[in-house]
């Protein structure tokens, strides 16, 4: 291959990412933006911690069961078409909600987006498999699962910057602004390159391991989806409850934005600096990697539970860079274990991931109501830790 076509290649190989990047942002971006903005929806609409449970809890059941549909899908079709469709829904679902008469409207948009969300993850899993190199896949991970805190960052920045701006204005301008996701997603092929996906799956693999014997490859998959529930459980009631947990206590918003915003960093940088060292190792090695991380993650989720102001902050963020910085290195550990099936494979681990995301924050918002949020943050320490026990169990298959 000449060099030329060597650039060509990697260009698109990027405008790829970045549009899978774009994508997941867009479609990420709903359920943290309405639960930063809660306390200000619950002051004009009475919306209520229920509620948001509600909508986030539906938001991720149907990204759960529609996941593995969604990963055959991919793999027949394609990432672009999904990705775009995932796009425009993700728009619309925004500017309905800043639009919303009541909160049943907003609970209800909220669950019907999961449907994009179910589409995002394994159509990034399909994109990135094509893309040279097992260094570059693994950086491409961590960059498109760094796109979810990013959400947050934003929605953290704009609570901490102008406390006092209508709601329905901050959710109106980040409707519009997905609409430039459109843009990315269009550097996304509307079909599939099967010489490339044979190709980046062999590189895949690398030349250190050659995955999970199919013999364990089913009993792999199952364990890490149940440990990506537990996890999920724990880590999406940071984005959904952390920011109501601070003015709750007390603290101004501007202080819990701050917070927020820093959290969101730690989990960025997390993603992508863990994600990138696994394109050094080996494929156990990656899966050990994530048990490290959930046990890190479980210590943040007991520091929020103690209720003191320090440990807030400190568990804050360590819950969100450790407890939910695991997500780019368990896709890439999945992929890497199923290098032949890396779209239908995300799809079965990411329902595990979708369901613990939809159960944890109605469980969390439940326990809030009859007992207290401290009692809450202990039981999602208590899945955390539960995840890394499966996720150990699941790097034993790995042979």
């Amino acid at each position: 291959m000449s060099k030329g076509a060597v650039v060509a290649s990697s260009t698109s190989e990027q405008a790829r990412v970045i549009g899978a990047v774009c994508a997941m942002i867009s479609v990420a971006a709903p359920p943290f933006l309405v639960a930063v903005l809660a306390v200000q929806i619950e002051d004009q609409l009475g919306f209520s911690t229920t509620e948001l449970g509600l909508g986030v809890g539906g938001y991720f059941l149907i990204s759960a069961v529609m996941s593995p549909v969604m990963g055959r899908i991919v793999g027949r079709w394609g990432a672009g078409r999904l990705l775009r469709l995932a796009c425009a829904l993700a728009t619309l679902g925004l500017l309905i909600i800043a639009a919303a008469p009541n909160a049943a409207i907003i609970v209800l948009v909220l669950a019907l987006l999961g449907f994009p969300n179910a589409a995002v993850q394994p159509a990034a899993t399909h994109v990135i498999i094509g893309v040279r190199g097992t260094r570059a896949q693994a950086f491409s991970f961590g960059l498109v699962q760094a796109s979810v805190p990013a959400t947050t960052l934003l929605a953290g920045l704009v609570l901490a910057a102008f406390p006092g701006v209508s709601w329905r204005v901050t959710v109106m301008a980040v409707g519009c602004a997905t609409v430039l996701a459109q843009v990315a997603v269009k550097g996304v092929p509307l079909d599939n390159d099967q010489r490339e996906r044979k190709r980046a799956s062999c590189e895949l693999v690398g030349t250190r391991e050659t995955g999970v014997p199919v013999a364990k490859a089913r009993r792999f998959i199952v364990l890490m989806a149940l440990g990506g529930f537990f996890l999920s459980f724990a880590a999406q009631c940071l984005p959904s409850f952390l920011v109501v947990t601070g003015i709750r206590a007390g603290m101004h918003p501007t202080a819990v934005g701050t917070v927020q915003v820093a959290a969101s960093v730690a989990s960025i940088m997390a993603r992508i600096a863990v994600a990138g060292r696994a394109g050094r190792s080996s494929g156990t090695s990656d899966v050990r990697g994530l048990c490290v991380l959930a046990v890190a993650g479980t210590i943040g989720f007991v520091m929020l539970a103690a209720g003191d102001a320090t440990a807030f902050l400190v568990g804050a963020l360590l819950a969100y860079g450790c407890g939910w910085g695991w997500s780019a290195l368990f896709n890439f550990s999945v992929a890497r274990a199923r290098p032949d099936n890396a779209a239908a494979s995300a799809g079965v681990t990411q329902a595990g991931v979708f369901f613990g995301g939809s159960t944890g924050p109605v469980v969390f918002a439940s326990i809030v109501t009859i007992s207290n949020v401290q009692v809450a943050w202990s039981c999602a320490a208590l899945a955390s830790a539960l995840g890394a026990c499966l996720l150990f169990a699941a790097r034993r298959q790995w042979r």
